[in-house]
């Protein structure tokens, strides 16, 4: 049985635990980012290990090209490697994610964490985890899937820079809190996650999504063309995007970021 205590990152222990276990992981004390590791191995045709874990990245980013902060030993930072067979559902893939890490954070933990469109994670009305999905070509031309997912475990006074100690948060604010294993975390929003993905066309998963969205019923701010619009967010479309209305107009943003006021 795998040492579910066991807080040290342990790729034995993370393969233990995965269903697939065509998915070997390989782990890292530190490194840049997990995302760019896969992005080295792809390059150099290498692509046995197809989820990197780290205890620490120095160059963790999220979307926009923002950083992520990456603390040793405070959260799980992960990449999956993912093959499509066509591309037709991968718009939906980090909406799975985003899914994935509620799903897998509910089962382990008493936290109920909620997604902010379209799939930043939040608990107590701060930002725990960030999702990036990037596609990448290997030496023939043939698209991968980077997914890389970051979750906050826990946050000590000090854990986050002056820039982002105001937004981010965790699961935890005490060690005497945690109640899961970093190791048995990876492996269960991994198993989630590939659950998930082997009938992603189904779309069955966004019922969950909506379940646990955070600004639906809610007044946003996004911005068009340089412009930002109020709007009410009502629902979620079939391909994970966001419909609002406003003064009788609907419409359903696509990409880019909400604005929501947390009280």
């Amino acid at each position: 049985m795998p040492k579910r205590n066991s807080n040290r990152l342990d790729a034995e222990i993370i393969s233990d635990f995965l269903k697939d276990k065509s998915i070997r992981p390989f782990v890292y004390d530190v490194i840049d980012s997990t995302n760019l590791e896969l992005k080295r191995r792809i390059q150099n045709g290498d692509i046995k290990y197809r989820l990197i874990a780290a205890d620490k990245q120095t160059l963790g980013r999220g979307r926009l090209g923002r950083s992520f902060e990456s603390p040793e030993g405070t959260g799980i930072y992960m990449s999956l490697l993912l093959i499509p067979d066509n591309m037709d559902n991968v718009l939906l893939i980090t909406s799975a994610a985003a899914v994935a890490v509620c799903r897998a954070v509910r089962k382990l933990t008493a936290v109920k964490p909620l997604i902010k469109w379209v799939n930043d994670i939040y608990f107590n009305n701060r930002k725990i985890c960030g999702i990036l999905a990037e596609a990448v070509p290997d030496r023939n031309g043939k698209i991968n899937i980077i997914l890389g997912i970051g979750v906050n475990i826990i946050a000590y006074e000090d854990t986050f820079s002056e820039e982002v100690k105001d937004v981010a948060g965790a699961l935890y604010t005490s060690k005497d809190e945690i109640r899961v294993s970093r190791n048995e975390l990876i492996s269960a929003v991994a198993n989630e996650f590939m659950d998930i993905y082997a009938n992603i066309g189904d779309r069955e998963f966004l019922t969950d999504y909506k379940r646990f969205s955070m600004v639906i019923g809610k007044t946003v701010r996004y911005r068009d063309n340089g412009i930002w619009h109020e709007a009410q967010a009502v629902d979620i479309d079939g391909n994970g995007g966001l419909i609002v209305e406003s003064g009788g107009e609907i419409r359903t943003l696509s990409t880019g970021e909400i604005t929501l006021r947390l009280v």
